[in-house]
């Protein structure tokens, strides 16, 4: 519980100092510009009362300079574009009040593996410079709140696990260049307002585990080719009203499927029986669609299931036993 500010002459009575490690504590004040006078290496303040900015003085830290963790702060004002050097690995300032654009000297940071800008105040686009961070492999940038269109760059982030782009105002549609990203797991996109139809090439997405999309302005059919996401667990695209056409029988083979929601959409037909396949499905939400026909005797037998929500469809007959 250590309060009060920090003292400048700790960053410029020492040569030999390497990390700054004081998260979780009563800090306040701005961050000293002094810190460029040590060397280096990790700051690490989250979870503190800091304010004001990030020192660009920061970015003469050039060559040593890899993390920089400062968030669940009080900091407001622009991101500096200095602070972007080739060394950084992980740059976390979410949950700070931080404005204006991702400068494009984002690019620079070509070591970057960890990127979290979620809960600020930023505007502007994802600049397209962003498809050359390669190494990136987790990219938090939900709720900044950012707007335009996703940069078909971010197809370029070949090394990416996981992208979190939720609660924001994109608009634009989903790019085809996701396919390239074989080694995301989880894609999370809902709660903004794209449009356009779910790209085909989702489906070559091999690692794919979760993909969230519901809450958008999503519109055309399911791709029958995500078929081959033999690792998907997660598929929520609910609340998207312009969602149309059939269930896939060919998702079948969707064997580690657990959750599936598409209610509220324009989704039609009858419910496949190859749905019975999906032997570890838990959760399956048709609610508020028109799917019809009756439900296969086949959901009977599908002993993982714990949630069916099929209300205000237009299903008929019985209620498999």
């Amino acid at each position: 519980k250590i309060t009060g500010t920090l003292p400048t002459d700790l960053f410029t009575e020492t040569e030999l100092l390497r990390t700054v490690k004081l998260d979780n504590n009563k800090l306040k004040g701005s961050l000293p510009t002094e810190m460029a006078e040590a060397p280096l290496e990790i700051i690490s303040l989250s979870g503190n009362y800091l304010t004001g900015c990030l020192p660009t003085e920061l970015g003469l830290l050039s060559t040593s300079l890899s993390r920089v963790e400062v968030h669940a702060n009080d900091l407001a004002c622009a991101l500096p574009t200095e602070i972007f050097v080739a060394s950084l690995v992980a740059f976390s300032v979410s949950d700070n009040d931080f404005n204006g654009a991702i400068p494009t000297e984002i690019q620079y940071s070509t070591s970057l593996t960890f990127l979290s800008l979620t809960m600020n105040s930023l505007s502007g686009s994802v600049p397209s410079e962003i498809g050359k961070l390669t190494v990136l492999k987790k990219a938090f940038l939900d709720d900044a709140p950012l707007a335009g269109t996703i940069p078909t760059e971010m197809g370029e982030l070949t090394a990416l696990e996981l992208l979190s782009m939720r609660y924001n105002s994109l608009i634009g549609s989903i790019p085809s260049e996701f396919g390239y990203l074989t080694s995301v797991t989880s894609l999370e996109l809902d709660h903004n307002y794209l449009d356009g139809e779910l790209p085909t090439e989702l489906g070559d997405m091999s690692s794919l585990i979760s993909f969230f999309f519901y809450y958008n302005k999503i519109t055309g059919t399911l791709p029958s080719e995500w078929e081959k996401l033999e690792n998907i667990e997660e598929i929520v695209g609910g609340f998207n009203v312009g969602l149309k056409g059939t269930i896939p029988t060919e998702w079948g083979t969707m064997s580690e499927l657990v959750i599936l929601d598409l209610g509220v959409s324009a989704i039609e037909g009858d419910i496949p029986t190859e749905i019975g396949m999906l032997t570890n499905l838990h959760e399956l939400y048709l609610n508020h669609t028109s799917i019809c026909g009756e439900i296969p005797s086949e959901i009977g037998e599908m002993e993982e299931l714990l949630v069916f929500r099929g209300m205000n469809a237009m299903l008929t007959g019985t209620i498999p036993t």
